[in-house]
């Protein structure tokens, strides 16, 4: 049992690595591009922001992933800290935005201003 476990934490591990060096050299992508954009093209520079939310995402399910090995040798430890609810549903929003447009569907969120904050846990 425990020498499946290594085996499955090793082969975490290299997947990990595989997964992430892509992601860097995208996320250094859209810094590029970014960069390079004329400010002017709001709908673009737009674009390339959730871009870059949806890589820095997809680093943290990586980062999830790697999560088992620390529950296991009992090196997890949750985070908890205040977030502000709306900010969170505004890059929602902008991540399904593009999307939903493409299928003729209207995405908008309403909430109100002020909203309380929320405790979240994340690993620290």
């Amino acid at each position: 049992m425990e020498q499946t476990s290594q085996l499955r934490d090793e082969m975490l591990a290299m997947v990990a690595h595989d997964l992430r060096d892509p992601l860097h050299t995208i996320a250094v992508g859209l810094e590029t591009l970014l960069k390079l954009q004329p400010p002017h093209d709001e709908r673009a520079v737009r674009q390339i922001v959730v871009m870059q939310r949806t890589v820095r995402n997809m680093n943290r399910m990586i980062l999830d992933l790697l999560d088992v090995t620390r529950i296991e040798g009992g090196n997890f430890v949750l985070a908890r800290e205040h977030v502000q609810v709306q900010p969170q549903l505004g890059e929602v929003v902008e991540l399904f935005e593009a999307p939903a447009q493409e299928r003729g569907i209207s995405l908008t969120c309403h909430a109100p201003e002020g909203m309380p904050c929320v405790i979240a846990s994340g690993t620290g």
